[in-house]
């Protein structure tokens, strides 16, 4: 083989060595993003967090302070975090967020693993010895602060959010009380299932059917919303 042929393929070796960096998402909004691009992500317990573990809090449960961030795939709880923060600023129920909302408040900040270094809660793990604390659900990744390699908003953001099917939300308007709120238990048994397979579908159903509507919005914000 030639120098050149050797070198072409030592290349080719390294690339086809080289680590793809594992992309994850933050939700919050543009009001953060002046600090986040000086010290980073930095863990804490914030408001959402606080609501929807109140109940913990409440039993003197100490909630280690941690940053959230998702993958493609639970991309959803970062939007999620994002709406409901955009929300907190506006004063706004966390359906009554708009467009126009969105466009000039929401940011995705945007990290990339390289490493794969971000620690991940296992979607089936079940927390039978109590590794995890109790906000950090299946399929989360977490840590006491990450990088942000990239933000994103304004136009941009809105269509990230339409090409990966993130937005508009598909809930129901407010209006529309009834089938919002089934559509919520929907994803919660169909949540639940996944996670206890041993489990009957009439078992999870009359779990998630019998919990007040309160409880339905709270528990999907926080077994299918985010941080």
């Amino acid at each position: 083989m030639s120098r050149v042929g050797r070198l072409a393929s030592r290349l080719v070796g390294k690339q086809a060595t080289r680590k793809v960096a594992r992309t994850l998402y933050h939700g919050t909004t543009v009001d953060n993003e002046a600090s986040i691009r000086q010290i980073g992500l930095v863990g804490g317990v914030g408001k959402f967090t606080e609501w929807a573990y109140e109940e913990n809090l409440e039993a003197g449960e100490d909630l280690p302070e941690i940053v959230f961030a998702a993958d493609k795939g639970g991309l959803g709880k970062a939007v999620n975090a994002m709406v409901h923060h955009i929300g907190a600023k506006l004063g706004k129920d966390f359906h009554g967020v708009t467009d126009n909302d969105i466009l000039n408040h929401g940011l995705l900040v945007i990290i990339y693993d390289e490493e794969n270094r971000i620690e991940q809660r296992p979607e089936e793990d079940e927390n039978y010895h109590d590794k995890y604390p109790s906000h950090v659900e299946p399929g989360d990744y977490f840590s006491e602060e990450l990088s942000a390699d990239k933000f994103v908003k304004g136009r941009q953001l809105l269509r990230l959010l339409e090409r990966y099917g993130q937005w508009p939300r598909t809930y129901g308007p407010k209006s529309n009380e009834l089938a919002r709120l089934n559509k919520m238990r929907g994803e919660l048994i169909a949540r639940w299932l996944r996670q206890n397979p041993e489990k009957t579908k009439q078992e999870a159903m009359n779990l998630v059917q019998g919990l007040p509507d309160a409880k339905v919005e709270q528990y999907f914000r926080q077994y299918v919303g985010g941080r």
